[in-house]
């Protein structure tokens, strides 16, 4: 009965650790999503700067640069890859809540933030989404190293 009391209670402080961590992704993730405009703004604008800056000797359409501008846009969008992150911080959160043998199902959803984290990252061209994404990052480790406890 003594052992079960204190896997009970270590159980409860890691679930309560772990709420707390996911939380702060959360939070990280919001900050991120608010950084998303500016970061098509400024390519949209960094680009338009180029392209007329090479435009003085090159004759191109005002709709083929609009067109261009959307293409690059859309490859750095990072839309997608918050709506699946905020997906994965749900699915955690209520996988803490089963009351079965979670552990491994959390290493694979933490798994799938890792790579929703990376992408971003490797999308981002600006310099608040890239600190937030190291910051989640070290976040993320910090979780992984708390599920590791969990069965």
């Amino acid at each position: 009965n003594s052992l079960i009391n204190s896997r009970l209670v270590e159980g409860a402080s890691l679930k309560a650790e772990l709420v707390k961590q996911i939380e702060l992704l959360g939070e990280i993730t919001k900050t991120i999503t608010a950084h998303t405009n500016t970061q098509q703004d400024n390519v949209r604008k960094s680009l338009t700067e180029r392209l007329q800056d090479l435009n003085k000797d090159i004759t191109i359409s005002e709709d083929r640069l609009a067109q261009e501008i959307c293409i690059i846009v859309d490859k750095i969008d990072i839309t997608e890859e918050l709506v699946r992150l905020s997906a994965h911080l749900n699915l955690f959160t209520s996988t803490l809540e089963n009351n079965a043998e979670v552990g491994k199902k959390l290493e694979f959803i933490t798994q799938e933030i890792g790579r929703e984290i990376n992408t971003i990252g490797s999308k981002s061209s600006i310099i608040e989404i890239s600190h937030l994404v190291v910051e989640a990052k070290a976040v993320l480790e910090r979780i992984r190293e708390q599920i590791q406890n969990i069965e």
